[in-house]
């Protein structure tokens, strides 16, 4: 598929061709390096050097019938979203080793979590079984609710999460 980077600054474009299997919702832009994209091929982070075009493989998880469905990075550590033909389960590796076996995880009910934007903690939402789940860093558990959609408002010295759903 095709993607355009804008930058609004001086109003500019630059045309990004993925491979067909690429989905949408599995790319991001690097938070810290605007320099670089990442995306998802089964198993694998690939970063893509918007600059010079070259790509490398700079997280493989194993074994590799795993999935990545969904992945959020902050600062050396990737946060993902696993598929296995039994469950789904959202873990933590390590930025830094190429190929991982996971071992800090905790299982998810549903096969559809999505990471959404929040401010400091991990937020995961199943749009489809209307299920939200709020982890630290640490994949400490901390909040798990029903709902359709939810956004973070960040207020000085305070968060606060609005939930939305039908009950």
């Amino acid at each position: 598929p095709e993607f355009y980077i804008y930058n609004l600054e001086n109003f500019s474009q630059q045309r990004v061709i993925l491979p067909a299997a690429v989905l949408w919702q599995n790319i991001k832009l690097d938070q810290q390096n605007n320099n670089f994209l990442y995306y998802v091929q089964k198993n694998k982070i690939i970063q893509l050097d918007l600059g010079n075009g070259n790509e490398k493989s700079i997280l493989e998880i194993v074994p590799s019938n795993l999935k990545i469905n969904d992945f959020l990075i902050k600062g050396n550590d990737f946060y993902l979203i696993i598929s296995t033909p039994e469950t789904n389960y959202l873990a933590k590796a390590v930025r830094s080793e190429l190929k991982q076996q996971l071992t800090d995880s905790f299982g998810l009910g549903g096969k559809n979590y999505r990471f959404i934007d929040s401010p400091n903690l991990l937020t995961l939402l199943d749009k489809t079984a209307t299920k939200l789940i709020v982890a630290n860093d640490d994949l400490k558990e901390i909040l798990t609710a029903n709902a359709k959609d939810a956004s973070w408002a960040e207020e000085k010295d305070n968060e606060k999460l609005l939930c939305y759903n039908d009950f």
